[in-house]
């Protein structure tokens, strides 16, 4: 996916956001921060690149009708009224995990669940460490994603979020585990349908060489 050229807006100054930032405007895009929060609340915003631009203290739809891609933070609920201006206008809407996966160059285990996802990940990690093997820790624990891409790794172990779920479209791990789930962001989600629609999400694009990993012990 060549981003050089392409307007894409970035949703949320948080880490995941920053680290998006950076990466597109390394790969040659044209990038816009967009934040509700005023320049007074996200004292991080000195560390961006000069080059991206900023929407603060609210969402500028005609920044939103013009994207030809927006970058959605896990923080930012998907229904929000940018978000539909830039779908009726055609733009691609992803996350960071989503955007991350894409350049990736190594197999992925991937971790979801209510509880224990970051003692799951953090052990796997340190397994594969321990035999050697170069391995990237992050996602929702510890570094964002995109910033394992570019760099030379053997396995990635990440951490994720039904949030990060939501926003994916082709990710495919090579093994993907969902350890548990119990009542949960039912502030987020309408019902428990919903949530645990999203931590399925998770399998979605798995194949028969892939392996799923499930919890025998949970209904």
């Amino acid at each position: 996916m060549d981003l050089r050229g392409k307007k894409i807006v970035v949703v949320g100054a948080g880490s995941s956001g920053l680290a998006v930032c950076r990466f597109a405007v390394a790969a040659g895009a044209r990038v816009w921060l967009s934040d509700r929060r005023s320049p007074a609340q996200l004292p991080q915003l000195s560390e961006l690149d000069a080059a991206v631009e900023l929407d603060l203290g609210g969402h500028n739809s005609a920044l939103f009708a013009a994207a030809d891609m927006v970058v959605v933070s896990p923080g930012v609920p998907t229904d929000i009224e940018p978000l539909a201006v830039a779908r009726s206008a055609g733009a691609m809407i992803i996350g960071e995990i989503e955007l991350a996966s894409r350049y990736l160059r190594c197999p992925m285990i991937a971790i979801t669940g209510t509880n224990g996802k970051s003692t799951t990940t953090t052990v796997l990690g340190e397994m594969l460490r321990a035999c050697g093997q170069r391995t990237f820790v992050g996602g929702n624990l510890g570094q964002p994603l995109i910033a394992a891409v570019n760099h030379e790794h053997d396995w990635a172990v990440v951490e994720l979020s039904s949030f990060q779920l939501e926003t994916v479209v082709t990710l495919r791990p090579r093994y993907a585990l969902l350890l548990n789930i119990s009542l949960d962001h039912l502030d987020r989600y309408p019902d428990m349908a919903a949530y645990t629609a999203a931590k399925q999400a998770i399998f979605s694009r798995q194949n028969s060489s892939d392996v799923a990993v499930l919890n025998g012990d949970d209904a």
